[in-house]
Protein backbone atom coordinates (compact mmCIF):
# COMPACT_ATOMS: atom_id res chain seq x y z
CA UNK A 1 0.00 0.00 0.00
CA UNK A 2 1.08 3.36 -1.08
CA UNK A 3 0.93 4.75 2.53
CA UNK A 4 3.17 1.85 3.99
CA UNK A 5 6.00 3.29 1.09
CA UNK A 6 9.19 4.89 3.15
CA UNK A 7 8.92 8.33 3.48
CA UNK A 8 5.58 8.70 1.81
CA UNK A 9 4.11 10.48 5.26
CA UNK A 10 6.67 13.20 5.44
CA UNK A 11 6.55 14.44 1.52
CA UNK A 12 2.80 14.76 1.62
CA UNK A 13 3.45 16.66 5.24
CA UNK A 14 5.85 18.54 3.60
CA UNK A 15 3.76 19.93 0.57
CA UNK A 16 0.67 20.06 3.05
CA UNK A 17 2.52 22.22 5.57
CA UNK A 18 3.96 24.76 2.57
CA UNK A 19 -0.16 24.68 0.76
CA UNK A 20 -2.14 27.96 1.15
CA UNK A 21 -5.10 27.05 3.43
CA UNK A 22 -8.04 25.43 1.33
CA UNK A 23 -5.75 25.56 -1.70
CA UNK A 24 -4.48 22.89 -3.66
CA UNK A 25 -1.12 21.01 -2.27
CA UNK A 26 -0.06 19.75 -5.93
CA UNK A 27 -0.72 21.47 -9.50
CA UNK A 28 -1.10 19.28 -12.58
CA UNK A 29 -1.01 21.21 -15.72
CA UNK A 30 -1.42 19.20 -19.32
CA UNK A 31 -3.12 19.75 -22.53
CA UNK A 32 -6.18 18.77 -22.83
CA UNK A 33 -8.51 15.99 -21.97
CA UNK A 34 -8.91 13.64 -25.20
CA UNK A 35 -7.60 10.28 -25.63
CA UNK A 36 -3.96 9.89 -25.37
CA UNK A 37 -1.48 8.38 -22.89
CA UNK A 38 -0.33 10.97 -21.28
CA UNK A 39 -3.88 11.92 -20.18
CA UNK A 40 -4.29 8.10 -18.40
CA UNK A 41 -1.09 8.50 -17.12
CA UNK A 42 -1.42 11.74 -15.59
CA UNK A 43 -5.10 10.63 -14.23
CA UNK A 44 -3.24 7.61 -12.45
CA UNK A 45 -1.24 10.07 -10.75
CA UNK A 46 -3.63 12.39 -9.91
CA UNK A 47 -5.77 9.67 -8.21
CA UNK A 48 -2.25 8.34 -6.64
CA UNK A 49 -1.62 11.78 -4.72
CA UNK A 50 -5.31 12.06 -3.69
CA UNK A 51 -5.09 8.76 -2.45
CA UNK A 52 -1.58 9.83 -0.64
CA UNK A 53 -3.78 12.84 1.99
CA UNK A 54 -3.20 15.21 -1.34
CA UNK A 55 -5.51 17.99 -2.63
CA UNK A 56 -4.92 17.98 -6.40
CA UNK A 57 -5.51 20.99 -9.42
CA UNK A 58 -5.46 19.39 -12.38
CA UNK A 59 -5.29 22.37 -14.76
CA UNK A 60 -5.77 22.33 -18.72
CA UNK A 61 -6.15 24.26 -21.48
CA UNK A 62 -9.55 22.81 -23.10
CA UNK A 63 -11.52 21.01 -20.59
CA UNK A 64 -13.98 19.04 -22.80
CA UNK A 65 -12.66 15.80 -25.01
CA UNK A 66 -13.44 12.32 -24.72
CA UNK A 67 -11.81 11.63 -21.48
CA UNK A 68 -13.61 14.34 -19.63
CA UNK A 69 -15.59 11.45 -18.10
CA UNK A 70 -12.72 9.45 -16.50
CA UNK A 71 -11.23 12.28 -14.39
CA UNK A 72 -10.37 10.47 -10.83
CA UNK A 73 -12.97 11.61 -7.92
CA UNK A 74 -11.85 13.93 -5.50
CA UNK A 75 -9.53 16.43 -8.47
CA UNK A 76 -10.68 19.48 -9.32
CA UNK A 77 -10.02 20.51 -12.54
CA UNK A 78 -9.45 24.02 -13.22
CA UNK A 79 -10.04 25.08 -17.01
CA UNK A 80 -7.75 27.96 -17.76
CA UNK A 81 -8.97 30.98 -19.91
CA UNK A 82 -6.92 31.63 -23.18
CA UNK A 83 -5.61 35.01 -23.98
CA UNK A 84 -4.58 35.65 -28.19
CA UNK A 85 -1.88 34.18 -28.92
CA UNK A 86 0.06 37.66 -30.25
CA UNK A 87 -0.83 38.15 -26.05
CA UNK A 88 1.21 35.00 -25.30
CA UNK A 89 4.07 36.35 -27.32
CA UNK A 90 4.20 39.27 -25.42
CA UNK A 91 3.77 37.86 -22.10
CA UNK A 92 6.63 34.93 -23.01
CA UNK A 93 9.09 37.92 -23.40
CA UNK A 94 7.66 39.88 -20.56
CA UNK A 95 8.30 36.55 -18.32
CA UNK A 96 11.88 36.14 -20.07
CA UNK A 97 13.34 38.96 -21.40
CA UNK A 98 16.68 38.25 -21.28
CA UNK A 99 16.13 35.15 -23.03
CA UNK A 100 15.43 37.35 -26.12
CA UNK A 101 18.49 35.08 -28.74
CA UNK A 102 16.81 32.00 -27.53
CA UNK A 103 12.84 33.16 -27.91
CA UNK A 104 13.62 35.07 -31.01
CA UNK A 105 13.37 32.49 -34.12
CA UNK A 106 11.28 29.53 -32.20
CA UNK A 107 8.58 31.66 -30.34
CA UNK A 108 8.63 35.29 -31.20
CA UNK A 109 8.76 35.21 -34.97
CA UNK A 110 7.79 31.49 -36.01
CA UNK A 111 4.65 30.83 -37.99
CA UNK A 112 3.37 28.51 -35.75
CA UNK A 113 5.24 29.24 -32.34
CA UNK A 114 4.71 26.91 -29.18
CA UNK A 115 1.22 25.81 -29.19
CA UNK A 116 -0.84 27.36 -26.23
CA UNK A 117 0.84 30.51 -25.50
CA UNK A 118 -2.35 31.58 -25.06
CA UNK A 119 -2.41 30.60 -21.98
CA UNK A 120 1.36 31.53 -20.32
CA UNK A 121 -0.67 34.64 -18.26
CA UNK A 122 -3.86 32.93 -17.45
CA UNK A 123 -1.49 30.11 -15.71
CA UNK A 124 0.79 32.89 -14.44
CA UNK A 125 -2.30 34.05 -12.30
CA UNK A 126 -4.01 30.85 -11.19
CA UNK A 127 0.19 30.09 -9.31
CA UNK A 128 -0.15 34.27 -7.93
CA UNK A 129 -3.53 33.76 -6.63
CA UNK A 130 -3.08 29.75 -5.99
CA UNK A 131 0.70 29.75 -4.90
CA UNK A 132 1.08 25.75 -4.59
CA UNK A 133 3.82 24.42 -3.24
CA UNK A 134 4.65 22.31 -6.24
CA UNK A 135 3.36 22.49 -9.93
CA UNK A 136 4.07 19.29 -12.52
CA UNK A 137 3.50 19.98 -16.27
CA UNK A 138 3.26 17.44 -18.45
CA UNK A 139 5.53 17.21 -21.94
CA UNK A 140 7.38 19.63 -24.16
CA UNK A 141 4.98 22.36 -24.74
CA UNK A 142 3.24 22.71 -21.31
CA UNK A 143 6.95 22.58 -19.57
CA UNK A 144 7.95 25.54 -21.64
CA UNK A 145 4.23 27.46 -20.63
CA UNK A 146 4.81 26.23 -16.84
CA UNK A 147 8.60 27.98 -16.91
CA UNK A 148 6.71 30.89 -18.27
CA UNK A 149 4.21 31.25 -16.05
CA UNK A 150 6.21 30.86 -13.23
CA UNK A 151 8.50 33.76 -13.88
CA UNK A 152 5.48 36.00 -14.82
CA UNK A 153 4.07 35.09 -11.25
CA UNK A 154 7.30 35.28 -9.52
CA UNK A 155 5.94 32.65 -7.54
CA UNK A 156 7.89 30.65 -5.22
CA UNK A 157 6.04 27.01 -6.51
CA UNK A 158 8.44 24.54 -6.95
CA UNK A 159 8.17 23.43 -11.19
CA UNK A 160 8.90 20.00 -11.95
CA UNK A 161 9.02 19.52 -15.67
CA UNK A 162 8.20 16.37 -17.45
CA UNK A 163 9.03 14.42 -20.41
CA UNK A 164 7.09 11.90 -22.06
CA UNK A 165 8.26 11.13 -25.15
CA UNK A 166 11.49 10.99 -27.67
CA UNK A 167 11.87 15.21 -28.25
CA UNK A 168 14.80 14.83 -30.56
CA UNK A 169 12.46 12.46 -32.45
CA UNK A 170 9.41 14.26 -32.49
CA UNK A 171 11.63 17.25 -33.56
CA UNK A 172 12.70 15.22 -36.79
CA UNK A 173 9.65 14.34 -37.61
CA UNK A 174 8.28 17.81 -37.61
CA UNK A 175 11.36 18.48 -40.06
CA UNK A 176 10.11 16.16 -42.63
CA UNK A 177 6.63 17.54 -42.42
CA UNK A 178 4.84 19.91 -44.79
CA UNK A 179 3.80 22.56 -42.60
CA UNK A 180 4.95 26.22 -42.33
CA UNK A 181 6.26 26.03 -38.70
CA UNK A 182 8.16 23.28 -39.43
CA UNK A 183 11.62 25.39 -39.37
CA UNK A 184 11.24 26.27 -35.97
CA UNK A 185 12.12 23.22 -34.78
CA UNK A 186 16.00 23.81 -35.96
CA UNK A 187 15.88 26.40 -33.03
CA UNK A 188 14.20 24.70 -30.20
CA UNK A 189 17.36 23.01 -28.64
CA UNK A 190 18.69 26.47 -27.21
CA UNK A 191 15.34 27.12 -25.73
CA UNK A 192 14.70 23.95 -24.19
CA UNK A 193 18.04 23.94 -22.61
CA UNK A 194 17.23 27.19 -21.24
CA UNK A 195 13.79 26.63 -19.75
CA UNK A 196 14.87 23.35 -18.28
CA UNK A 197 17.18 24.74 -16.57
CA UNK A 198 15.12 27.18 -14.75
CA UNK A 199 13.14 24.20 -13.74
CA UNK A 200 13.82 23.02 -9.99
CA UNK A 201 13.87 19.21 -11.33
CA UNK A 202 13.25 17.20 -14.46
CA UNK A 203 11.69 13.80 -15.05
CA UNK A 204 12.02 11.79 -17.77
CA UNK A 205 9.62 8.80 -18.20
CA UNK A 206 11.97 6.53 -19.85
CA UNK A 207 16.12 5.76 -19.61
CA UNK A 208 15.86 6.47 -23.66
CA UNK A 209 13.72 9.88 -23.13
CA UNK A 210 16.66 10.74 -20.34
CA UNK A 211 19.13 10.34 -22.77
CA UNK A 212 17.63 12.14 -25.70
CA UNK A 213 17.00 15.59 -23.30
CA UNK A 214 20.82 15.34 -22.74
CA UNK A 215 21.88 14.59 -26.56
CA UNK A 216 19.28 17.36 -27.99
CA UNK A 217 18.58 20.01 -25.02
CA UNK A 218 22.57 19.59 -23.42
CA UNK A 219 21.29 19.28 -20.18
CA UNK A 220 23.70 17.71 -18.14
CA UNK A 221 24.06 13.79 -17.53
CA UNK A 222 21.80 12.26 -14.87
CA UNK A 223 19.66 15.57 -14.80
CA UNK A 224 16.77 14.10 -14.74
CA UNK A 225 14.87 11.56 -12.25
CA UNK A 226 14.12 8.17 -14.72
CA UNK A 227 10.03 7.56 -12.64
CA UNK A 228 8.70 5.05 -15.03
CA UNK A 229 4.98 5.97 -15.85
CA UNK A 230 2.03 4.78 -13.41
CA UNK A 231 0.04 2.36 -15.70
CA UNK A 232 -1.47 -0.55 -13.90
CA UNK A 233 -4.30 -0.04 -12.14
CA UNK A 234 -7.08 -2.68 -10.43
CA UNK A 235 -9.49 -0.35 -12.24
CA UNK A 236 -7.75 -1.08 -15.27
CA UNK A 237 -7.94 -4.79 -14.43
CA UNK A 238 -11.28 -4.68 -13.67
CA UNK A 239 -12.38 -3.10 -17.15
CA UNK A 240 -10.06 -6.37 -18.98
CA UNK A 241 -12.58 -9.04 -17.82
CA UNK A 242 -15.82 -6.95 -19.00
CA UNK A 243 -17.87 -8.36 -21.46
CA UNK A 244 -16.68 -7.78 -24.61
CA UNK A 245 -19.47 -5.56 -26.42
CA UNK A 246 -18.30 -5.29 -30.27
CA UNK A 247 -19.79 -7.71 -32.27
CA UNK A 248 -17.29 -7.69 -34.60
CA UNK A 249 -14.86 -9.01 -32.41
CA UNK A 250 -17.29 -11.88 -30.82
CA UNK A 251 -18.88 -12.75 -34.32
CA UNK A 252 -15.60 -14.13 -35.55
CA UNK A 253 -12.72 -16.48 -34.28
CA UNK A 254 -10.22 -15.33 -36.70
CA UNK A 255 -6.62 -14.72 -34.93
CA UNK A 256 -7.35 -10.77 -33.55
CA UNK A 257 -4.87 -8.05 -33.54
CA UNK A 258 -5.21 -4.97 -31.80
CA UNK A 259 -3.13 -1.64 -31.93
CA UNK A 260 -4.56 1.54 -30.11
CA UNK A 261 -3.63 5.32 -30.38
CA UNK A 262 -4.63 8.59 -32.10
CA UNK A 263 -4.50 8.34 -36.11
CA UNK A 264 -1.03 10.23 -36.82
CA UNK A 265 2.08 9.29 -38.43
CA UNK A 266 4.09 9.02 -35.45
CA UNK A 267 2.25 5.60 -35.16
CA UNK A 268 2.85 4.25 -38.40
CA UNK A 269 -0.15 2.39 -39.12
CA UNK A 270 0.15 2.65 -42.74
CA UNK A 271 3.42 0.23 -42.35
CA UNK A 272 0.99 -1.97 -39.77
CA UNK A 273 -1.30 -2.31 -42.58
CA UNK A 274 1.20 -3.52 -44.74
CA UNK A 275 1.85 -5.85 -42.47
CA UNK A 276 -1.65 -7.56 -41.93
CA UNK A 277 -1.71 -7.55 -45.30
CA UNK A 278 1.49 -9.77 -46.23
CA UNK A 279 0.73 -12.01 -43.02
CA UNK A 280 -3.34 -12.32 -44.38
CA UNK A 281 -1.49 -13.75 -47.39
CA UNK A 282 -0.48 -16.76 -45.33
CA UNK A 283 -2.84 -17.08 -43.03
CA UNK A 284 -6.06 -15.49 -41.48
CA UNK A 285 -5.73 -12.29 -39.50
CA UNK A 286 -8.19 -9.63 -38.51
CA UNK A 287 -6.91 -6.32 -36.97
CA UNK A 288 -8.79 -3.96 -34.74
CA UNK A 289 -7.75 0.01 -34.52
CA UNK A 290 -8.64 1.49 -31.58
CA UNK A 291 -8.51 5.27 -31.73
CA UNK A 292 -8.95 8.09 -34.14
CA UNK A 293 -7.49 10.78 -35.85
CA UNK A 294 -7.54 13.16 -38.92
CA UNK A 295 -5.96 10.47 -40.89
CA UNK A 296 -8.18 8.06 -40.50
CA UNK A 297 -10.16 8.01 -44.05
CA UNK A 298 -6.14 7.50 -45.35
CA UNK A 299 -5.88 4.38 -43.28
CA UNK A 300 -9.35 2.93 -45.12
CA UNK A 301 -8.60 4.32 -47.98
CA UNK A 302 -4.97 2.23 -47.83
CA UNK A 303 -7.12 -0.86 -46.75
CA UNK A 304 -9.28 -1.06 -50.12
CA UNK A 305 -5.76 -0.75 -51.75
CA UNK A 306 -4.16 -3.46 -49.79
CA UNK A 307 -7.53 -5.21 -50.57
CA UNK A 308 -8.11 -6.01 -46.45
CA UNK A 309 -11.02 -3.47 -46.09
CA UNK A 310 -13.32 -6.40 -44.79
CA UNK A 311 -10.65 -7.81 -41.94
CA UNK A 312 -9.81 -4.11 -40.81
CA UNK A 313 -11.83 -2.21 -38.41
CA UNK A 314 -12.01 0.88 -37.54
CA UNK A 315 -13.49 0.98 -33.28
CA UNK A 316 -12.58 4.47 -33.17
CA UNK A 317 -12.72 5.75 -29.66
CA UNK A 318 -13.66 3.09 -27.30
CA UNK A 319 -14.68 3.77 -23.65
CA UNK A 320 -12.44 0.42 -22.63
CA UNK A 321 -9.72 -0.58 -24.75
CA UNK A 322 -8.71 -2.86 -21.96
CA UNK A 323 -11.33 -5.82 -23.20
CA UNK A 324 -10.35 -5.69 -26.33
CA UNK A 325 -6.29 -6.06 -25.53
CA UNK A 326 -7.71 -9.20 -23.20
CA UNK A 327 -9.89 -10.35 -26.10
CA UNK A 328 -7.24 -9.97 -28.73
CA UNK A 329 -4.25 -12.41 -29.65
CA UNK A 330 -1.45 -9.94 -30.19
CA UNK A 331 -1.39 -6.66 -29.24
CA UNK A 332 1.10 -4.59 -31.94
CA UNK A 333 2.94 -1.29 -31.30
CA UNK A 334 3.96 -0.10 -34.70
CA UNK A 335 5.02 3.35 -34.08
CA UNK A 336 8.44 5.53 -35.20
CA UNK A 337 8.68 7.09 -31.83
CA UNK A 338 7.40 6.81 -28.34
CA UNK A 339 8.73 8.18 -24.49
CA UNK A 340 7.21 5.21 -22.94
CA UNK A 341 4.21 3.96 -24.54
CA UNK A 342 1.47 3.28 -21.94
CA UNK A 343 -0.84 1.01 -24.64
CA UNK A 344 2.34 -1.69 -24.42
CA UNK A 345 1.84 -2.04 -20.57
CA UNK A 346 -1.78 -2.26 -20.93
CA UNK A 347 -2.03 -4.84 -23.37
CA UNK A 348 0.68 -6.86 -21.17
CA UNK A 349 -1.09 -6.15 -18.01
CA UNK A 350 -4.29 -8.03 -20.06
CA UNK A 351 -2.01 -10.72 -20.37
CA UNK A 352 -2.19 -10.07 -24.20
CA UNK A 353 0.83 -11.12 -26.08
CA UNK A 354 2.86 -7.87 -27.57
CA UNK A 355 5.34 -7.20 -31.00
CA UNK A 356 6.77 -3.65 -31.11
CA UNK A 357 8.93 -1.75 -33.11
CA UNK A 358 12.31 -0.92 -31.23
CA UNK A 359 11.91 2.96 -31.70
CA UNK A 360 12.79 5.39 -29.39
CA UNK A 361 12.07 4.82 -26.61
CA UNK A 362 10.39 2.75 -24.55
CA UNK A 363 9.44 -0.30 -25.56
CA UNK A 364 13.17 -1.79 -25.38
CA UNK A 365 13.41 -1.06 -21.58
CA UNK A 366 9.03 -2.36 -21.62
CA UNK A 367 9.93 -5.49 -23.00
CA UNK A 368 13.80 -5.84 -21.22
CA UNK A 369 15.41 -6.28 -24.48
CA UNK A 370 12.79 -8.80 -26.13
CA UNK A 371 12.47 -10.98 -23.41
CA UNK A 372 8.62 -10.05 -22.79
CA UNK A 373 8.18 -9.54 -26.75
CA UNK A 374 9.77 -8.92 -29.84
CA UNK A 375 11.06 -5.54 -31.40
CA UNK A 376 11.57 -5.60 -34.73
CA UNK A 377 13.54 -2.37 -37.15
CA UNK A 378 10.73 0.65 -37.60
CA UNK A 379 9.15 0.48 -40.85
CA UNK A 380 9.78 -2.77 -41.77
CA UNK A 381 6.60 -4.36 -42.82
CA UNK A 382 8.16 -7.58 -43.71
CA UNK A 383 9.76 -8.20 -40.22
CA UNK A 384 6.43 -6.77 -38.32
CA UNK A 385 4.84 -9.24 -40.31
CA UNK A 386 6.77 -12.01 -39.58
CA UNK A 387 7.40 -11.34 -35.67
CA UNK A 388 3.49 -11.25 -35.41
CA UNK A 389 3.12 -14.94 -37.46
CA UNK A 390 5.37 -15.97 -34.91
CA UNK A 391 3.83 -14.46 -31.75
CA UNK A 392 0.99 -16.04 -32.69
CA UNK A 393 2.34 -19.86 -33.48
CA UNK A 394 4.46 -19.42 -29.71
CA UNK A 395 2.32 -16.85 -27.67
CA UNK A 396 3.61 -16.18 -24.20
CA UNK A 397 2.43 -16.92 -20.65
CA UNK A 398 0.01 -14.14 -20.08
CA UNK A 399 0.62 -14.24 -16.05
CA UNK A 400 4.84 -13.71 -16.78
CA UNK A 401 3.58 -10.75 -18.92
CA UNK A 402 0.90 -9.18 -15.98
CA UNK A 403 3.90 -9.73 -13.68
CA UNK A 404 6.21 -8.13 -15.54
CA UNK A 405 3.79 -5.16 -16.25
CA UNK A 406 2.62 -4.52 -12.33
CA UNK A 407 6.61 -3.27 -12.48
CA UNK A 408 4.64 -0.17 -13.75
CA UNK A 409 2.04 0.81 -10.99
CA UNK A 410 0.74 3.95 -9.70
CA UNK A 411 2.32 2.89 -5.63
CA UNK A 412 5.92 3.06 -7.18
CA UNK A 413 5.16 6.10 -9.29
CA UNK A 414 3.73 8.11 -6.81
CA UNK A 415 6.03 7.43 -4.15
CA UNK A 416 9.08 8.56 -6.56
CA UNK A 417 6.97 11.48 -7.78
CA UNK A 418 6.04 12.95 -4.01
CA UNK A 419 10.14 12.93 -3.20
CA UNK A 420 10.24 15.20 -6.50
CA UNK A 421 7.66 17.21 -5.82
CA UNK A 422 8.33 17.69 -1.95
CA UNK A 423 12.21 17.98 -2.26
CA UNK A 424 13.26 21.54 -0.75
Amino acid sequence: MLETQPGTAEYVALLRRRAVSGRADVAIFMTDMRLGGVQRVIFNLCEGLNAAGLRVDLLVCHADGNLAAQVPPGIRVVALPRASKLAGRYWVLRADPGGFAALLRPVLLAYRAVARLKFVRPLACYLADNRPPALLAADTDCNLIAVWARRLAKSPTRLVLSAHRSVAEHARQQLQAGDKGRWRWHFLPPLLKRCYAQADSVVAVSEGVARGLEAFCGLPASAAHIIYNPVVTPRLRTMARQPMRDAWVTGDSTPLIVTAGRVDPQKDFPTLLLAIAQLRSRRPVRLAILGDGERRNELARQTVRLGIADIVHFAGFVENPFAYMAAADVFVLSSKFEGLPTVLIEAMACGCPVVSTDCPSGPREILADGRYGELVPVGDAAALAAAIGRTLDRPADAQRLAARADEFSPEKATVEYLRVLASA
